[in-house]
């Protein structure tokens, strides 16, 4: 079985593409298994984020895709979601989505966040 489960569309800012090339490609691969899994809204850093406005339109769209594709390829609805307690917003944590990526994209340092990837 093959699987892939790390992919973004353009609502995170640093992708490209439509949801439809993503998974038409994945297909193409012999991929069994496809999902997006944008990076969630947080209160900062919106440069490689969705807003928390477009929440929904990712989720539906994603899941619109799943039920366009269910007869060629499993589509998964994902977030992939930084550990920083102090940031995270609630309404990802309860979103209602097949999984959640654990990411460390931030370490403290002096009191603020340093940013690496």
């Amino acid at each position: 079985m093959r699987v892939d489960l790390h992919n973004h569309t353009k609502l995170c800012n640093h992708a490209t593409g439509e949801i439809d090339d993503y998974i038409q490609k994945a297909i193409e691969q012999g991929i069994d298994i496809y999902g997006f899994s944008d990076h969630a809204p947080m209160k900062f850093d919106p440069k490689y984020r969705m807003s928390l406005n477009q929440a929904d339109e990712y989720e539906r769209s994603v899941k619109a895709a799943k039920e366009r594709y269910k007869d060629s390829i499993e589509i998964l609805t994902g977030y992939e979601v930084d550990f920083l307690p102090n940031y995270l917003e609630d309404r990802i944590l309860d979103a209602d989505v097949d999984y959640l990526i654990g990411s460390v994209h931030f370490l403290p340092q002096n009191g603020d966040l340093w940013g690496f990837d």
